[in-house]
């Protein structure tokens, strides 16, 4: 009797050992697949975090652009224009020329009641005489928020 249990005993830790083989491979390849997905998500991570630099260096530039597209003089009346002031205009050659380049920059536009920027005179009411397009307004905006951010000199 004591042999025949010698013997299921033998061939039960055989058939154990092959039972624990498998559960190393079983393992072992489970765990290589959790490597590899680690290695996947970690390119993916890299992946994205260049493309966020790049995307900031994109914006950055932008806003250098949009900072010193117009001067600080052309955007003084850009601005009063956008905020309907009741600014009256200072007659100067300077001035006159700051506002040609916003209208030929298509920011501003001549009312009716303004046939030439040239025929600006003083004590006008740039809002009666200019009008701020939509272009106008949506520069306004952007280069209040690359001030915000502090990029604007």
């Amino acid at each position: 009797m004591a042999f025949i249990n010698y013997l299921t005993n033998k061939q039960n830790l055989k058939a154990g050992r092959g039972t624990r083989v498998a559960m190393e491979r079983k393992l072992e390849a489970e765990a290589e697949k959790a490597l590899a997905e680690a290695q996947l998500a970690r390119t993916e991570a890299d992946e994205a975090k260049n493309r966020v630099q790049e995307q900031q260096k994109d914006i950055d530039e932008m806003s250098f652009i949009i900072s010193r597209l117009v001067s600080k003089f052309e955007y003084f009346f850009l601005d009063e224009l956008a905020k309907r002031s009741d600014y009256r205009f200072r007659d100067s050659f300077r001035d006159k020329d700051h506002l040609r380049r916003l209208y030929d920059l298509e920011l501003i536009d001549k009312t009716d009641k303004l046939h030439n920027i040239a025929d600006l005179k003083s004590g006008d009411l740039l809002g009666d005489k200019l009008k701020i397009l939509p272009a106008g307004k949506t520069y306004v905006k952007l280069r209040e928020k690359v001030a915000r951010r502090g990029a604007v000199s």
